[in-house]
């Protein structure tokens, strides 16, 4: 159907741009949340062949940030339990493990290579879901998010380049890989934030924190 993945909102169309050097596919503007996605994505199985792509060339020192930015917040808010949703081959969950947190990886697609045995979370409701660079790969974003919040982490930090009106040469579409096809607006994850009752902070790195009214961040500097 013609309508936003993430909200419902009216789509209109934004360009047609080739997807894995052979797919011409329809990218969409949402004039409700202001996010762009493409048609719907029948060409997923093919983009996943390879799991990881030569063209992620910063994956581990994207790890390493990830892995500072989340051992600070969880070391503050004193969080144990942690899954992180989208976790890929595992090496985050591996990490944060080795340094005593209960850490869990979840991944549609990868294989858990460093977290073999801890994909399967010993908690119901974790202190804070973990997803980076991930959340642009959901096909049905607006699922996928009722996943992640239905059980009531106290936080959430994601990685996402958001989307303000770039055009078809913006290298995050990466049209050779195809497995980016939803690119959020700030408005976008601010509606998602009111929706289920928590605050959302941008922080300075590209990190996004959401996190559960009763914490009072402003009260706390966070120089990241």
């Amino acid at each position: 159907s013609n309508t936003c993945r993430f909200c419902s909102g009216e789509l209109e169309n934004k360009f047609q741009a080739l997807i894995l050097q052979k797919h011409s596919v329809n990218y969409f503007l949402c004039k409700k949340c202001l996010s762009l996605q493409t048609e719907f994505p029948f060409w997923l199985d093919e983009a996943y062949l390879n799991w990881s792509t030569k063209f992620d060339t910063g994956i581990y020192s994207r790890v390493k940030t990830s892995f500072l930015v989340s051992f600070l917040i969880s070391k503050l808010f004193k969080f144990k339990n942690i899954l992180d949703y989208g976790g890929g081959d595992g090496l985050f969950c591996r990490i944060m493990r080795d340094h005593n947190f209960n850490c869990y990886s979840y991944d549609k697609y990868a294989k858990p290579v460093y977290s073999l045995g801890f994909t399967k979370p010993n908690f119901s409701n974790p202190d804070l879901i973990t997803c980076f660079e991930a959340v642009e790969h959901f096909s049905e974003p607006k699922k996928e998010f009722t996943t992640m919040f239905e059980t009531k982490p106290k936080a959430i930090l994601l990685t996402t380049s958001l989307y303000f009106n770039q055009e078809k040469n913006w290298n995050y579409l990466e049209l050779e890989t195809g497995q980016h096809i939803f690119f959020y607006s700030k408005k976008a994850i601010e509606m998602i934030a009111k929706k289920y009752d928590y605050h959302v902070k941008f922080l300075e790195c590209g990190f996004i924190f959401l996190y559960r009214s009763q914490y009072n961040i402003n009260q706390i500097y966070l120089y990241l």
